[in-house]
């Protein structure tokens, strides 16, 4: 009989079996699923992920320092529409795929880009492109001078 492991015990199984030294090893809770609060005890750094494993943006903090990872494990129990849009991307794992710009609190950033591409351009708060703003590999639009037609990013 064999059990089918979460990823978090898949990647904890890999790195335990590695059998390196100072090895990171991720930290999963008793129903498998990943531990908000991961700790490296060879750096002495820690860090807040989300459900799938990913850092959470601005938690990794300097060396002794611990991150609140429990408010804002509390607060990706409902996903936005971009942050959805985010792990669809990501977990689809097709190469070259476009994957969304979130803000820290789930919110588009108002400049999204396709790292396979280069292309830039500008969205709305609902992550829909602002005509007339896609830019070419080495271009960067300037998303400010488009939000004033279309509201705030608040």
């Amino acid at each position: 009989m064999s059990l089918e492991l979460t990823p978090c015990q898949q990647e904890n199984l890999e790195a335990v079996e590695s059998e390196l030294v100072g090895v990171y090893i991720p930290q999963c809770l008793e129903d498998g699923r990943y531990q908000p609060l991961q700790c490296h005890p060879s750096t002495g750094y820690c860090w807040c992920v989300d459900q799938y494993g990913d850092v959470v943006e601005d938690t990794e903090l300097d060396r002794g320092m611990m991150p609140n990872c429990e408010v804002r494990h509390r607060m990706m129990k409902c996903e936005t529409k971009c942050r959805q849009a985010r792990l669809e991307a990501q977990a689809s794992a097709m190469i070259g795929r476009y994957v969304p710009q979130c803000t820290e609190d789930g919110r588009y950033r108002p400049l999204q880009c396709h790292s396979s591409t280069g292309y830039c351009w500008c969205v709305d708060e609902l992550g829909e492109t602002i005509e007339g703003t896609k830019a070419g590999p080495g271009m960067v639009p300037s998303c400010d001078e488009f939000l004033g037609n279309y509201g705030c990013f608040l």
